[in-house]
């Protein structure tokens, strides 16, 4: 009697948690609320805005699910505020809009892991009029 010998699959590679898809479209637009956003900017500060900068964006796949969602690098600012609009779609919104440097370059990261940051072909450029 001859013994089967039993295949093995190759495990599937883990999905990596630090991988970031590509930014295929970006456009900048200026907000305005027509009642004021409230944002902690300390664990003990809430900060009121009645307007942003929206950085809409479009990936070439979904952004990770993790504890902590991916963030928007404009230079070295870091925009967290993020909602997901569709399938590939997202909207940053950035509060303190006068950090922003015009010509800075964009990049999709992780917070506070400069190292593992998504370049892409895009830079800062200040929008003109807000929207409601």
């Amino acid at each position: 009697m001859t013994g089967d010998v039993a295949r093995r699959q190759p495990e599937d590679q883990p999905a990596d948690l630090w991988s970031l898809p590509e930014v295929v479209s970006l456009e900048v637009r200026r907000a305005r609320f027509k009642e004021p956003v409230r944002r902690y900017v300390t664990p003990q500060e809430v900060a009121e805005y009645d307007e942003a900068i929206e950085f809409h964006l479009t990936t070439s796949a979904e952004l990770p699910i993790r504890a902590y969602p991916p963030v928007l690098y404009v230079g070295d600012v870091m925009v967290s505020d993020v909602e997901q609009l569709g399938r590939e779609r997202y909207v940053f919104r950035a509060f303190d809009f006068d950090a922003l440097t015009v010509g800075a370059p964009i990049s999709l990261g992780w917070p506070r892991v400069p190292d593992a940051r998504r370049a892409t072909n895009f830079r800062y450029d200040r929008p003109s009029s807000p929207r409601r």
